[in-house]
């Protein structure tokens, strides 16, 4: 039996389908159209409703850079194999006919620490110039929709660019 696709991009395709054919004017909205759009989906906010965290960001970049190596050209290599015998390395080909390279994972006199947690990212939020640049588009949306609508009389309060009075 042959499967297709992606099992994620099914689980998308299944909240954008859900997601079209409701109303939602709210993340929770939104959450509730996640949870229901399939079994296997579910909704993980980053905040709650008592707006506590619910997860936090942790900044493995910097905190794997200091004990581990990267693999310099992976794109070109195809198959990758690891070993019980040297955990320190990575073994690499480019095609699975082709000669077997050891590519070395750990820093050298590093040893990897498996009782500290990297530091927690900040979210940062919007900068004020992009939240203005997310009203500004938004609102030029809801203008074109606004006017491509028969015989109604609309008035954005904010903004005088929007006004249609037939």
């Amino acid at each position: 039996m042959a499967i297709s696709g992606c099992l994620v991009d099914g689980g998308f395709g299944r909240i954008k389908k859900l997601f079209k054919r409701s109303d939602c004017e709210s993340l929770s909205q939104f959450a509730d159209i996640v949870d229901k759009s399939a079994r296997n989906n579910f909704p993980v906010l980053y905040r709650n409703e008592n707006n506590d965290q619910t997860w936090k960001w942790y900044d493995w970049k910097s905190y794997l850079t200091r004990y581990f190596l990267q693999v310099k050209g992976i794109q070109k290599y195809h198959c990758f194999r690891f070993s019980a015998a040297d955990k320190s390395a990575v073994f690499v080909k480019k095609r699975t006919d082709s000669e077997q390279i050891r590519v070395p994972l750990i820093r050298r006199n590093t040893e990897v620490l498996t009782t500290t947690f990297p530091e927690v990212i900040q979210p940062a939020g919007l900068e004020v110039v992009h939240g203005a640049n997310i009203y500004t588009v938004t609102l030029e949306n809801i203008c074109v929709l606004h006017t491509k609508m028969p015989r109604a009389r609309h008035t954005l309060k904010s903004d005088s660019r929007c006004m249609r009075t037939d």
